[in-house]
């Protein structure tokens, strides 16, 4: 299954995949590590994706490098 993340100005919006049918999305106001979690222990994730237009949130994208293989 697949994690994606788009991090937008506004919002962030977490998306499950497996392959290419869509399971869920949520959106957040912020997102931190706490919130990603909830998917890992709900969903098998393997891979992901973290899309951004705001500066980086290193340990966030740290963790998911941690969790997920392939991640871009």
């Amino acid at each position: 299954m697949n994690l994606i993340i788009e991090q937008g100005n506004s919002r962030t919006k977490v998306a499950v995949f497996e392959g290419c049918t869509h399971i869920v999305t949520t959106s957040f106001k912020t997102v931190g590590i706490a919130d990603l979690e909830t998917f890992f222990t709900n969903y098998n994730l393997t891979a992901g994706i973290f899309s951004s237009v705001i500066d980086d949130n290193e340990e966030l994208i740290s963790y998911l490098k941690q969790r997920l293989n392939p991640f871009i």
